[in-house]
């Protein structure tokens, strides 16, 4: 038996959390769009960095909003989504990173969003 996106039904989601989660990942795509290029282009050096530091304040965020396993994965997916459409295509490897963030931050969050330790632990992780 195929239980492929049985837990979307599963997930106890009202209108509020929705509309909030689906904001952060395209105020995110915005920004890393935006502001990456705006950065990139000045030639200001690590802007990786800044930009890490931004995308793991939207994945807090997000994280604090719904707290269920893979929900910083989907929000890195509307923010990839948004950045490839600004972008026009041409920036895979960002994309990539986002990506490779939302997926480490995830496996070291996990549903354990009321431990600050967990969130310095990812943040480190993923700076490395």
């Amino acid at each position: 038996m195929y239980y492929g996106f049985r837990f979307l039904f599963m997930l106890k989601f009202n209108t509020k959390k929705l509309v909030l989660f689906a904001l952060l990942g395209a105020t995110w795509g915005v920004v890393e769009a935006q502001l990456g290029t705006l950065l990139h282009g000045g030639g200001i050096p690590f802007v990786g960095s800044f930009m890490i530091a931004i995308s793991l304040g939207f994945l807090i965020a997000a994280k604090y909003v719904t707290a269920f396993r893979g929900s910083s994965i989907a929000l890195a997916l509307n923010a990839c989504v948004i950045k490839f459409l600004f972008a026009g295509g041409i920036g895979i490897f960002p994309i990539m990173g986002i990506l490779i963030q939302a997926i480490l931050f995830d496996l070291i969050v996990g549903k354990n969003s009321d431990k600050t330790r967990y969130y310095m632990f990812a943040g480190s992780a993923i700076v490395v």
